[in-house]
């Protein structure tokens, strides 16, 4: 696809995938071959008004596309059609400094971004039917230096988890019946003694169960586990994993629970682990080498034939 695309998204049915190129700040969709795999570009490419779109999103109804633009600091939402191809952005916010991810909740009302450059949250109301965009009343502050990056949702409790690239730090936020984030704690995704200025924090995902999270450590090159308490969602520090390579950039785990992949991305190789889903223990199984830098891995699974 030329360019620099750094993360992908699938649509929930899986017959669709969505990149972001970061050189060119562009937005592209592409048709999954359900037999193989592999991928056909679907319509125009369309902009994704901003600079270095870092982060690429889909609704829950599949109609809506969201991005976020690391450079220019803007969101916006852009149309799926008929085709599963894109159209031109129908709304474009401005939350905040180096905006690094968005995401909409399981409810498909309220959409979030962190923005690392303004250590906050950007909380929005989210109309499935336009696809606009409304601020919520405030966004939800971190303390100065933390470098919010990603989030994640926990899957059955009203839970959110941030990982600070800067603060090397998970924050638990508590979410109300409004949807607003409320912080109730963080915890260091370091071991005691590891040097924090040289590492940076870059991704997060729970295990589907709900029972374990884990955050990546760039320069420290390991994953952080933490327990989840299931009644409250509050984080247990668990140790830590090597990643067998260099600046974790990003992770997936596969739906089943049962594999997580990491892509190192200035090692140039993709390293899978087993994962044992009650223990969260993770077992390194094979390497494989990749393209120059690679910037996401994921497991997307294929409907049943």
């Amino acid at each position: 696809m030329g360019g620099n695309p750094s993360f992908l998204a699938a649509s929930p049915d899986k017959t669709r995938l969505y990149a972001v190129d970061e050189n060119n700040s562009e937005v592209l969709a592409f048709a999954v071959d359900q037999a193989s795999g592999a991928l056909s570009e679907l319509g125009q490419r369309q902009s994704s008004e901003g600079n270095g779109p870092a982060y690429v999103s889909v609704d829950a109804t599949g109609n809506w596309v969201f991005v976020a633009n690391y450079g220019g600091g803007t969101v916006a939402v852009l149309p799926v059609l008929a085709d599963g191809s894109l159209g031109a952005a129908v709304d474009v916010e401005s939350p905040g400094e180096n905006a690094h991810a968005i995401r909409a909740d399981a409810s498909n009302s309220h959409v979030y971004v962190p923005c690392l450059g303004s250590d906050l949250v950007a909380q929005f109301d989210f109309d499935v039917a336009t696809g606009e965009l409304t601020p919520m009343p405030s966004d939800a502050a971190l303390p100065a230096g933390t470098g919010p990056r990603h989030l994640e949702f926990h899957p059955s409790l009203p839970v959110v988890y941030v990982i600070g690239e800067l603060g090397d730090t998970v924050t638990t936020f508590a979410v109300d019946s409004d949807g607003a984030l409320e912080s109730v704690g963080s915890v260091s995704t370091l071991p005691s003694g590891a040097a924090p200025d040289d590492n940076f924090c870059a991704d997060l995902h729970i295990h589907p169960n709900g029972l374990h999270l884990y955050g990546s450590n760039r320069g420290h090159n390991s994953l952080a586990h933490f327990a989840v308490d299931p009644v409250t969602g509050a984080l247990t520090a668990m140790g830590h994993t090597a990643t067998d390579g260099n600046w974790p950039r990003n992770f997936g785990i596969d739906p089943a629970g049962n594999l997580l992949l990491v892509a190192n991305q200035q090692s140039n190789e993709v390293v899978a682990f087993a994962l044992e889903p009650q223990t969260g223990a993770l077992s390194p199984l094979a390497t494989s080498a990749t393209g120059s830098s690679p910037a996401w891995v994921g497991v997307v699974p294929l409907p049943m034939q």
